[in-house]
């Protein structure tokens, strides 16, 4: 598995000049005939920001979690990585079928161009969070200098989720809808706007081990910990989110590398 992975990723290497045209092509065909443009991936945070911390703060009071509305924005800018990348990475193979049927090259570069795009309007999210840590005078540590270590994490695993439901996509379409409709489960499945702890007090051991298999929940504690209470992540949260991602990562460049040969007939 990891040969054909490391395979495929020197043959889209190979090509990358296609894959920097193709996420440039989507990031200014997005934005094209918008306003605002790419304000909006800051403005759509933090209206759920401002929802969220109003029902938190007045009506669920959440005063166990130091600077909340931080907290909560952490959490917020992490799901949507999932959000904007995963449905879009599902749709790119069949969005793409005139040049699947008729261009040569790797297809894998279709969800990964997508997935990279996406990401830009997280890079703008994460600079909205510097901005937050600014104006609530978070105390700056070293230990926020491996954050990025956690967003890659992250970042691993919706690029393999994306290669998976983009394959599945092509053979059974109604793949992006039930992906859709899990993501708006996993919402209220991960941390955004509780923390792990808590959940690690409510459950019982074994749902709370399954809970720890969705990897935005030891992502979103590791971030937290890192920037807001400058200490390293849990071993366990973070650990296993780690091991998921990776598996994710390799397991969805294999498979949708030996079903991308059928693409040209079904697409």
């Amino acid at each position: 598995m990891f040969t054909e992975t490391a395979a495929i990723l020197q043959d889209i290497w190979a090509h990358r000049f296609a894959l920097r045209n193709l996420v440039m092509k989507d990031f200014r065909i997005r934005y094209r005939n918008m306003s605002l443009g790419v304000l909006w991936s800051v403005l759509n945070p933090l209206i759920m920001l401002g929802i969220l911390v109003l029902v938190f703060t007045f009506i669920y009071p959440q005063r166990s979690q130091t600077y909340f509305p931080i907290s909560t924005l952490l959490g917020l800018v992490s799901y949507n990585l999932f959000t904007l990348c995963i449905p879009a990475a599902t749709s790119s193979v069949v969005d793409n079928a005139p040049l699947v049927k008729k261009v040569i090259f790797p297809r894998q570069i279709l969800p990964l161009s997508v997935v990279l795009s996406q990401s830009i309007q997280i890079l703008v999210q994460l600079i909205l969070v510097a901005l937050f840590l600014l104006i609530f005078r978070v105390p700056l540590t070293w230990k926020m200098l491996l954050a990025p270590g956690v967003i890659l994490t992250l970042l691993l695993f919706v690029i393999g989720a994306g290669l998976l439901c983009a394959a599945f996509n092509v053979v059974f379409r109604d793949t992006r809808y039930i992906v859709e409709s899990l993501l708006t489960v996993l919402f209220w499945l991960s941390p955004v706007f509780y923390s792990l702890p808590t959940v690690h007090d409510s459950f019982p051991r074994w749902l709370f081990g399954l809970f720890l298999l969705n990897p935005l929940a030891g992502c979103i504690d590791a971030l937290r910990r890192l920037i807001l209470q400058n200490i390293y992540p849990d071993s366990l949260s973070f650990g296993i989110a780690v091991v998921v991602s990776l598996t994710t990562f390799f397991v969805g460049f294999v498979v949708f590398n030996r079903m991308q040969r059928r693409f040209a007939d079904l697409v």
